[in-house]
Order: C-alpha cells, then structure tokens, then sequence
C-alpha cells in the first residue's frame, strides 16, 4: 500500500502512497489508490427503505448492489456528485459520490487519527478519508453487512 521513499528535508525514509485527490463542498479529500475499485459516471441511485441514514442508496455494479454512503455521516453536510467512486475493503464494496477528479498525487502518509478524517496536507487544506475506520463504523452498525460482494 505504502512505499518507501527518501525525504530530503529529514534526510530518512518517509513511507508515501499515491492519492486520489477530489473536492467536496468544504475541503479537498483523498482516498488511497489500493482501496479504489472504479469510477462510474453517474448512474441511478436507488432508495434502501431499511438502511440506515448513514446510506443515500444503492446502485448496481458487475450484477452487485453497491451501497452508496451519505457524506452528511462523515460531514455533516449533503453532498451530491457527478461520479460515484467504489472503494473495496476486505469483501465489501461502497460507493461515494464525488465531484469533479483532480489527479492522483503522492503523499507521506498521514499520522494515524481516531476520526474518519485525516491531514494529508495541512497547508494545501488536502484531507485523508480514513477508509478502514469508515468501513470498520459501518460494518459495526451493521449498515454493510451482506452488501457488495
């Protein structure tokens, strides 16, 4: 996932990894690339009656039902997007909707963090989305059990 490279300003070896770098109404988020599946272009969000307010929907990838998580559970706020990026961990697939992509960049690897967000890039105001942590909160509530693969 990581990759060793040498850090001229401390003279060691820093542990980076390449980001997918996109915008949401209040700051500029990265996921790691390993977590990535795919990115569709916007397609049909279906309803989920019975999930949790932490889902907006569903949609359908490869014969799958993809959950689609409401950004308002790691936000705060409504977000809505013209693509829908699919992450994997483990055996599960979720789908979140981005806006517009900006490009893959590497970065050192932020320092461990309790919450789903991380800095990235204090100064260019760049926030990690802690995938494990995100997945590891719903399996917990139970929202993405049984979905995905």
């Amino acid at each position: 996932m990581s990759e060793a490279t040498f850090d001229e300003e401390k003279g060691a070896l820093a542990h980076s990894s390449r980001w997918l770098i996109f915008s949401l109404p209040d700051r500029k988020a990265a996921v790691p690339l390993p977590y990535m599946v795919k990115i569709l272009e916007r397609t049909e969000i279906f309803p989920m009656p019975l999930a949790g307010r932490e889902f907006k929907g569903v949609i359908y990838y490869n014969d799958m039902a993809v959950p689609v998580l409401n950004w308002e559970f790691l936000t705060g706020s409504e977000v809505s997007g013209a693509n829908i990026l699919i992450l994997e961990y483990g055996n599960d697939l979720l789908g979140l909707e981005i806006g517009e992509l900006a490009k893959v960049e590497r970065h050192r690897n932020p320092a461990p963090g309790d919450g789903f967000w991380n800095d990235l890039d204090p100064g260019e105001g760049l926030f990690a989305l802690n995938v494990d942590k995100v997945f590891q909160a719903l399996r917990k509530g139970g929202g993405i059990a049984g979905l995905g693969r």
